[in-house]
């Protein structure tokens, strides 16, 4: 689910970039043809693939790190737990460094792939 969402968001945010995400008449702006653009388009890909999928990684880093103490009876009780403890704020625990290292690793990789199918 995670690398489907990235993908979209990469693909949402060229098209927005290029003027056909809601009509189907391209603009010629900087995303359609230009390294910038899908540079841009997948730095926003990264960091929306992460919102999205990293509360799911913190819940299974608490899991497992628990396994002996069994202090989380299930996926749903660790959700509540983490909340309880921390709020929303404890689902992103340590975003910030994930997106630091998501920006570049995206920026590269989807253009790279990008421009390599041509």
């Amino acid at each position: 689910a995670g690398r489907g969402f990235y993908l979209s968001a990469y693909f949402i945010v060229k098209s927005a970039e290029d003027g056909r995400l809601f009509n189907n008449t391209p603009s010629k702006t900087f995303a359609s043809d230009s390294v910038l653009g899908k540079v841009f388009a997948a730095a926003m890909a990264g960091i929306a693939g992460w919102a999205f999928t990293y509360p799911f990684d913190v819940v299974r880093s608490n899991m497992m790190r628990d396994w002996q103490v069994k202090r989380h009876q299930s996926t749903l009780g660790c959700i509540r737990n983490l909340l309880k403890t921390g709020g929303i704020g404890q689902l992103y625990a340590g975003f910030g460094f994930t997106i630091m290292r998501a920006i570049p690793v995206a920026a590269v990789a989807l253009p790279a792939y990008d421009i390599s199918r041509r």
